[in-house]
């Protein structure tokens, strides 16, 4: 099987842009000159003008590791299942959560 490579990842994760794709989130790749949306271990075709700039936005930056310690047992089995259930990993969920909040879309309470 032959493995792209991949040239650039975002550090964030953002929804598919496209109405029919809604729901969808995944870093921005970008694998031999096009971009795609990386969804776990798939890829989907996304809109290059709207991948393109987030990488103009990202530039090089590199992501910075964040752990997660003192998770009770329960819960970090419930969101290892969910998450897996949802065909994302535990990193994917706390990522999309973390920039939903970042951004406003939740508030906690």
């Amino acid at each position: 099987m032959y493995k792209r490579k991949t040239e650039w990842r975002s550090t964030g994760v953002y929804q598919h842009p496209v109405p029919e794709q809604n729901g969808i989130w995944g870093h921005v790749t970008l694998e031999e000159g096009i971009y795609r949306l990386q969804v776990g271990p798939a890829s989907i075709p996304c809109p290059q003008k709207w991948a393109a700039k987030i990488e103009e936005a990202e530039g090089d930056t590199e992501p910075i590791p964040l752990i997660v310690r003192g998770v009770p047992n329960p819960v970090h089995r419930a969101l290892k299942s969910k998450s897996a259930l949802a065909g994302k990993t535990i990193q994917g969920v706390l990522m999309e959560l973390i920039t939903k909040y970042v951004e406003g879309e939740i508030e906690l309470n």
